[in-house]
């Protein structure tokens, strides 16, 4: 459907970027990403804001590794600093609106098929990445450690990484549903997905259970309330 590609393409670009040479990491994930967000809309049209959020960071990010590839082959024109720079801003103005399209289209992706606990941690995230770039600004003004920023960058980056990988294990195109889970090779990995799918579907099972306990106490206290009607 799309989300294993989202989920590989975010990885490489807020993960496996954190290195010297990160603008190529950055550049490919920008790739793999618009091309996820291009199977994605088939099925839930909101990921269409994501792909065009995604292709300005691909543009973007294709002028920054242009820029990085100069610096790294002995290029000290002033200009590639000045214009790197301006890149980084406008990279990270993309990257807060891709965040907040991206999570806004999961949110309403999962909420189309019924996942109600990917609906509230796609809008936990959004909280958090909203508390994440807060923060990377208050850092630059001085006012908090740089370190105190890096760290709730990291906490927000995973806790969509796990959403991600949610919704690449829960979300599926109509009629694959009763497709069983893939085994993986590597013992441990098919453990750590049964120990999430056991999570998710207490979970699932917790708010269905939430939900009919609210139901019938709404069906009582209306029960109540037009039997006091009656008898007045």
């Amino acid at each position: 459907m799309g989300f294993g590609l989202l989920l590989i393409g975010y990885f490489v670009t807020f993960i496996m970027s954190l290195t010297l040479y990160g603008w190529a990491f950055r550049f490919v994930g920008y790739t793999v990403i618009a091309y996820s967000c291009v199977k994605l809309r088939e099925y839930f049209p909101k990921f269409t804001y994501v792909f065009y959020s995604a292709a300005a960071l691909w543009i973007t990010g294709g002028v920054e590794t242009v820029c990085g590839a100069l610096q790294l082959f002995g290029s000290e024109a002033a200009w590639i600093s000045d214009l790197t720079v301006w890149v980084n801003y406008a990279i990270t103005v993309l990257v807060f609106a891709f965040h907040m399209l991206m999570l806004w289209a999961i949110r309403g992706a999962a909420g189309e098929v019924g996942l109600e606990d990917k609906k509230i941690s796609a809008l936990t995230d959004m909280i958090l990445v909203c508390v994440g770039f807060a923060a990377r600004a208050m850092a630059l003004a001085g006012l908090i450690p740089m370190g105190l920023s890096l760290l709730i960058q990291l906490v927000w980056t995973v806790m969509v990484l796990v959403l991600l990988f949610g919704c690449y294990m829960r979300i599926c195109p109509a009629g694959d549903e009763e497709m069983p889970r893939k085994e993986s090779r590597i013992g441990l990995v098919n453990k750590f997905n049964e120990s999430l799918e056991k999570r998710e579907q207490e979970a699932v099972a917790r708010t269905q259970r939430e939900i009919e306990e609210r139901k019938a106490a709404r069906d009582a206290k209306y029960a109540k309330n037009k039997h006091t009607t009656r008898k007045k």
